[in-house]
């Protein structure tokens, strides 16, 4: 049993050893994104749409072959993707709040002022944290990352 994937259509337009460029078209948002009463994706989908190209590089060593000009689908593993996405808002967060609350316990005679700095010495000290862990995991095999051919 497999686990599940999240999907993105897109074409080959390099290749170079084991290792094959794939160019995605640009992500559109459904219409109720597209009006600002959806999900809140829409103003991700409007800077990111706007963007001419997008491209991924996956290594496809023990893949289905490609050649360029190919349509293929590329999947990542869902579960990751999520966890991924959990860990990179949720630890600036936990961050803020524990640098708020170390700070009013070691400091409580700083009042507001010092919760607030220690909150934005939390928050940034975290999202170091996150930049440095996501620096190391450039490689999209972490997520799972595979070339599926249509048939």
């Amino acid at each position: 049993m497999s686990a599940a994937q999240l999907y993105q259509r897109g074409t080959v337009v390099g290749i170079d050893g084991d290792y094959a460029r794939i160019e995605f078209a640009p992500i559109d948002s459904c219409a109720a994104c597209a009006s600002g009463q959806g999900c809140g994706f829409a103003p991700v989908a409007g800077f990111v749409s706007g963007r001419q190209h997008n491209y991924l590089v996956i290594d496809i060593s023990g893949q289905p072959s490609v050649a360029i000009n190919d349509c293929v689908r590329v999947g990542i593993n869902a579960g990751r993707f999520l966890l991924l996405v959990v860990v990179t808002y949720a630890t600036p967060l936990f961050g803020l709040i524990a640098g708020a609350v170390t700070m009013t316990t070691l400091a409580p005679e700083s009042g507001d002022g010092g919760a607030v700095l220690g909150g934005m010495v939390g928050g940034l000290l975290a999202m170091g944290l996150i930049l440095v862990s996501v620096g190391r995991r450039r490689s999209l095999a972490w997520l799972g990352a595979r070339v599926i051919k249509p048939g």
